[in-house]
């Protein structure tokens, strides 16, 4: 059994009516990912404060305080291709507004059998959550739109709101986050193998979309931000970017020139072969013309 104290995130600070069920869901598949895909990085999810018990059933486990001592037992546990599969996510409201999340499943670390574990955590509220800073912007050139999509609402605040963070972390101005309209998709099938009216059955998907544009940022900023998102993508939400790259004017001309300059270096062109061959031609058909003539 584990027992773990771990910070809500910002987003869920931000909110007062945080519904623990949907807490618990968001939370549990990114800590899991962590465990599977990088679990050098699993202290992430801990701070000073935190503290840590892992062991067997039966064992009096030690605890561990703080983000290192956490990252040593982790780290000791040794998760390496670790499989996990949730049977069930138990989240309340616990107490100062934290939330208890109770998690029962079974684990296979290293491709070894399968065992059940459970493992409990507390998520505590995080009082000093600040806002994400948005940078005064310079010439108001817009460099980047991001674009995020998602089937379930609540998850997009949480991943917008890390978006802007990492922005201003990297010192790039970045609008609000803009409330695109609901794609709607309906379709109608028919439920029997007899096509009748009444054996037929809808089915709705709604698309929520939010969007952040950037300005005034070098391209190379850009692209860490873009990878950095894409990098610690949130399940349940995807991510479309658009790019506008800006150039000097004669850029075209330039390089035109440096593309002829190459071809110039590695030899005649074609064109330039066949003008010779001609000339050449020409030149020793004059010859042969003459010397019949004389």
């Amino acid at each position: 059994m584990t027992n773990t104290n771990v910070p809500a995130s910002e987003s869920q600070s931000i909110h007062s009516n945080v519904i623990p069920s949907e807490v618990g869901w968001q939370f549990v598949p990114q800590y899991y990912t962590f465990v599977n895909k990088h679990p050098n990085r699993l202290h992430c999810f801990y701070t000073k404060s935190s503290t840590f018990i892992h062991g067997n059933e039966g064992d009096d486990g030690k605890p561990c305080f703080g983000q290192q001592e956490i990252h040593n037992k982790i780290t000791s546990i040794g998760f390496e291709d670790c499989k996990v599969f949730i049977h069930s996510v138990d989240a309340q409201s616990s107490a100062n507004g934290g939330i208890i999340i109770q998690v029962i499943g079974e684990m296979s670390n290293r491709g070894e059998p399968w065992r059940k574990f459970v493992q409990t955590f507390f998520l505590a509220e995080q009082p000093n959550g600040l806002k994400p800073f948005q940078h005064p912007q310079t010439h108001g050139i817009p460099v980047a739109l991001v674009h995020f999509r998602s089937f379930y609402p609540p998850l997009l605040p949480i991943f917008t709101n890390f978006a802007l963070h990492a922005a201003a972390s990297l010192g790039i101005p970045v609008s609000g986050v803009a409330s695109l309209p609901t794609q709607r998709s309906l379709w109608t099938v028919p439920r029997g193998p007899f096509v009748h009216k009444k054996s037929q059955e809808n089915f709705e998907r709604k698309v929520h979309k939010r969007a952040v544009k950037a300005f005034d940022a070098d391209a190379e900023v850009v692209d860490r931000w873009i990878k950095y998102l894409e990098r610690h993508a949130l399940a349940g939400v995807g991510i479309r970017v658009v790019r506008w790259h800006r150039v000097p004017v004669g850029v075209g001309r330039k390089q035109l020139e440096s593309a002829v300059s190459r071809m110039r270096l590695e030899g005649p062109t074609d064109k330039e072969k066949v003008k010779a061959l001609g000339q050449q031609i020409i030149t020793e058909e004059t010859k042969a013309a003459q010397g019949t003539t004389a």
